[in-house]
């Protein structure tokens, strides 16, 4: 178990701010329109920027109280990402931002390796605008991850800068890929369809079980449909715990439509659980009820 912890630590810590937001958990209710759309916009282009390696510009979205911290930071390095969650704090004047980003990560052992894994960050509101924040180290806290505070060592690095020290040894990739596979397998659901009529309104649940010692994080992204709507009972899912996932149709047409995939996110163990909503076509339509209507193939060019 002291290993599988060590190897999720490498998936999920670099992702860890190095502090809870003040206030982490207060509230889960969507933001206004408004205040939503201009904190992604400048999420979107703040990371965007250093996908493209435009530290500079970058720096023009950091507050000015971390501005010190960005500059001597590591820089992220990813070929993309995708925004899957956002919790909203404090009268939505403070954030917590989850991306999906498309990376590489070295594994002691067996070398560099491509992954998708989830990227935390803190925003803030200040004089009008949206601002990438972090908190400074404070050595007598710690840095929280997942598996509690984590102390500077000897040298003055923090735990995750000597990875080899804290697995005690080199790990096979059989070795690693069993102890991630058996993580994962702490979050589950119950299952991974739902099946809806085309021209009626209906819903729908999907429930997730948390086995795991720890409580984790979930985000939910889904391909826009108009009347299309899932939330999440509990985006914070305590040890031992179970909730739900409701999905709700109601259709704008009585036409057929599409099938489509929603991805849950599991932040603590950079599990994406795929959810298909399938819709069946209506009554006297062609194709004949009962059909299922397969996504849409991209044309070639």
């Amino acid at each position: 178990m002291k290993q599988a912890a060590c190897i999720l630590f490498f998936l999920a810590a670099a992702a860890w701010p190095q502090s809870t937001p003040r206030g982490f958990g207060e509230l889960f209710n969507q933001a206004p329109p408004d205040v939503d759309k201009a904190l992604r916009e400048r999420v979107q282009t703040f990371f965007q920027l250093q996908v493209d390696k435009k530290w500079r510009q970058a720096d023009q979205f950091v507050h000015e109280d971390s501005k010190d911290a960005f500059f001597v930071a590591d820089k992220l390095t990813a070929r993309g990402f995708k925004i899957v969650g956002i919790t909203y704090e404090e009268n939505y004047t403070r954030a917590r931002v989850v991306l999906d980003i498309d990376t590489d990560f070295f594994f002691p052992g067996f070398g560099q390796m491509q992954i998708n894994r989830p990227l935390v960050s803190a925003w803030k509101v200040d004089k009008g605008l949206w601002w990438w924040q972090t908190i400074a180290f404070d050595p007598n806290v710690g840095k929280d991850s997942p598996f509690g505070p984590m102390h500077r060592g000897k040298e003055g690095a923090t735990s995750e800068a000597a990875p080899t020290s804290v697995i005690g040894g080199k790990m096979s990739l059989e070795d690693f890929q069993k102890a991630l596979a058996e993580l994962r397998s702490k979050v589950t659901v119950d299952k991974n369809e739902v099946v809806f009529p085309s021209h009626e309104p209906a819903e729908a649940e999907i429930v997730i079980s948390n086995q795991w010692e720890q409580a984790v994080h979930l985000s939910i992204d889904v391909p826009e449909l108009a009347g299309l709507t899932l939330s999440i009972e509990k985006p914070v899912l305590e040890a031992g715990q179970k909730t739900r996932v409701k999905i709700v149709s109601k259709p704008e047409t009585r036409g057929a439509k599409q099938s489509l995939r929603a991805r849950l996110t599991v932040e603590e163990i950079s599990k994406v659980i795929p959810i298909d909503i399938t819709y069946l076509p209506p009554p006297n339509t062609d194709p004949k009820p009962g059909t299922r209507i397969s996504p849409a193939a991209p044309q070639k060019q």
